[in-house]
């Protein structure tokens, strides 16, 4: 190979570089007048369908246009140049690029391509042209450009301007749809869904109260729709969470474009739009939500431990408690959901905080007084329970206990020994702690004493709510003379340990040491009295027997007794009956003297076996058959059998004679 073929062979490929470079130039240059191009098109029918809204037809045409537009611009700006770059590398051929190269070098224009075509001619030779003066030709010109770079030849300044000018018209664009968004958003919607109808209809707005909310579990939810435009109902559409299907229902007027719809009791999240003709408003949705409650209630009354009663579990969901003051109520509760916080609430302004777990709640209170309680529950959320169930709490007291000292049970005088038999019985509905007897002395002959309470602690066996101690009281450390009196009381103490054992007294009672005239004198006394009543019982007997005299006389003539004299022998009963008692108190006045005379040694043998004799007196006057025959008599009255009545009649007749 030559000289003047390697030089020829540099200028073809330094054409080549240029060639390459020209086409990408090319190429860069029609993507941005095609990028330009698109967005000038976009421009032009957004704004277009803002201004004008354009029918379905002439909306699918400018589609049809854009689309065309910016097919053919790619084709031709960008297809075409990528094709020639990779596919139609020598194209154009060397000679016209030479050209194209000359004409930026005055001292070579058209050299260049001349040279090269005639070295190219210079394989054939046809013409006879000097091959010494087409390589001189050839020398000279690749002299002249050896050192040019044609590549630096190719310019990107009108590419670049072309981008700045695009992009300021894009910033354009942005800034006028961001101001613009709604209308230039709803064009684009229109023009991508260019065969929907969006002609412009009546325009209807709809205000929505509240919206969205959050409600609690059985509330009542009143949803309130302003609506201007369009007819003159409006419709609510209801969507359970967790459903697929609306229910559709109409609203109520309630004035001027207002509308109200009321869903009650609600219990479950529900989604809802209102509409009008085809305009609705945007979903809501409300969020229903449960406040924490109990769920299950449990109480165990546990009583003091004193009283001995065992605990009790009341049923399930019974809160009312009746328990004695004093016990311990342990409460266990379920609540519907997790909480944070709960308590319970007594009246009086007193807090207890209960122990959590999870759901389950529990505390201990006592029993003080007469209260009641509710829960207060705060869920995860700081959601209050509303309207808690309140409970009542009745405190039993432990009632004050009960004695009395039924012997004696009076007041008495005390005889020789000195001592005096005594029961005291007691009664408490839980038992007793501590039994005393409490006395005090009194010196009647001296005016110098004072009195002085005494009390003497008495032993008893705890049998539960009832007590009996019989106790003999030694008077005689009390070295009582003549005429003292020993005033005396029983007090029992029941076992509270809660409000303080409680006491209670017996009545008092006097204990009196008589002198022996006063002995002789009672003595006197009775005996006095039980002669005037023996007196009195024998007058009344008297007139009574004449009286039933009469009767018997009159019913031997005639056996049939009207309804007076019938009268008369009830009545006659009644006194005989009265007699008896009479007669019975007289025999126990007898009885309490020969006592009282035994006691004190008061009365000789002949007197004590004449107050015996009175006494078997009194036991015969008293006899059986007097009984039998009132008896009998009461009977014969009420069969009214005038034979029966007779013979009973004669009988008690007879007996009263002995009586």
């Amino acid at each position: 190979m030559t000289h003047s073929d390697d030089k020829y062979t540099s200028l073809l490929k330094k054409l080549h570089v240029y060639r390459q470079k020209s086409k990408r130039s090319t190429l860069y240059h029609g993507t941005v007048k095609w990028c330009t191009t698109i967005l000038t098109v976009l421009f032009l029918s957004l704004t277009s369908e803002t201004l004008f809204h354009f029918s379905v037809s002439i909306r699918t045409a400018l589609v049809i246009c854009v689309i065309l537009i910016i097919t053919i611009t790619g084709v031709v700006w960008i297809l075409f140049p990528l094709f020639n770059l990779y596919f139609r590398r020598n194209e154009p051929d060397d000679v016209n690029i030479a050209i194209r190269v000359g004409r930026n070098y005055k001292d070579i224009e058209d050299r260049l391509a001349n040279a090269l075509q005639l070295f190219y001619k210079k394989r054939n030779n046809t013409e006879q042209y000097s091959e010494q003066l087409i390589d001189t030709s050839l020398n000279a010109i690749a002299d002249r450009v050896r050192d040019e770079d044609f590549s630096r030849l190719v310019s990107y300044r009108k590419t670049l301007k072309l981008i700045r000018l695009s992009a300021v018209f894009a910033m354009l664009f942005l800034i006028f749809f961001s101001i613009f968004y709604r209308p230039y958003n709803s064009a684009a919607e229109h023009l991508f869904n260019f065969l929907t109808d969006y002609s412009i209809k009546p325009t209807i707005d709809i205000n929505v109260y509240p919206g969205s909310v959050e409600v609690v579990k059985g509330d009542d939810v009143t949803i309130s729709a302003k609506i201007k435009g369009g007819g003159l109902d409006a419709h609510i559409a209801l969507r359970k969470e967790g459903s697929e299907f609306y229910v559709e229902n109409e609203m109520s007027a309630a004035g001027a474009d207002s509308f109200l719809y009321t869903i009650s009791d609600i219990r479950d999240s529900t989604y809802y739009y209102i509409h009008r003709d085809e305009t609705a408003s945007p979903e809501h949705l409300i969020s229903v939500v449960s406040l924490p409650m109990v769920r299950t209630l449990r109480v165990t009354i546990q009583p003091p431990e004193y009283c001995g009663l065992p605990h009790q579990i009341l049923d399930e969901n019974i809160g009312d408690v009746i328990a004695l003051k004093g016990s311990t109520i342990k409460i266990n509760a379920t609540a519907n959901k997790p909480l944070q916080r709960a308590e319970l609430l007594l009246s009086k302004d007193k807090t207890i905080p209960l122990r959590i777990s999870g759901r389950a709640i529990s505390g201990i209170f006592n029993v003080s007084q007469n209260s009641s309680y509710t829960f207060s529950l705060i869920d995860k959320s700081g959601r209050e329970n509303a309207r808690p169930m309140e409970y009542r709490i009745t405190a039993l007291p432990d009632r004050e206990p009960i004695v009395s000292i039924p012997l004696p049970g009076k007041d008495v005088d005390i005889g020789e020994d000195m001592t005096l038999p005594m029961i005291i019985e007691g009664e408490d509905d839980f038992g007793f702690s501590r039994a005393r007897l409490g006395f005090q002395l009194i010196r009647e002959g001296d005016p110098s004493h004072r009195p002085e309470m005494h009390d003497t602690e008495l032993k008893f066996i705890d049998r539960g709510d009832l007590l009996r101690i019989e106790y003999l009281w030694d008077l005689s450390e009390l070295n009582l003379i003549p005429e003292d009196i020993v005033v005396y009381h029983a007090e029992i103490f029941d076992n509270d340990i809660v409000s303080g054992p409680k006491s209670a007294k017996s009545l008092t009672y006097r204990v009196r040491f008589p002198s022996m005239y006063e002995i002789y004198q009672e003595v006197a006394e009775t005996q006095e009295q039980t002669f005037e009543t023996l007196e009195t019982v024998y007058s009344e007997t008297k007139q009574l027997k004449e009286r039933i005299d009469q009767l018997v006389q009159q019913m031997k003539k005639d056996p049939e007794l009207d309804w007076g004299e019938k009268k008369e022998i009830e009545e006659a009963l009644q006194t005989q009956k009265q007699l008896q008692e009479e007669m019975q108190k007289a025999s126990q006045d007898l009885d309490e003297i020969i006592d009282r005379m035994e006691q004190n040694d008061l009365v000789s043998l002949e007197t004590l076996e004449k107050y015996i004799e009175l006494q078997r007196l009194f036991a015969e006057i008293a006899s059986p058959e007097m009984q039998e025959a009132m008896q009998n008599l009461q009977k014969a009255l009420s069969d009214v059998d005038p034979e029966l009545l007779k013979e009973a009649i004669e009988k008690f007749d007879l007996s009263q004679e002995d009586f």
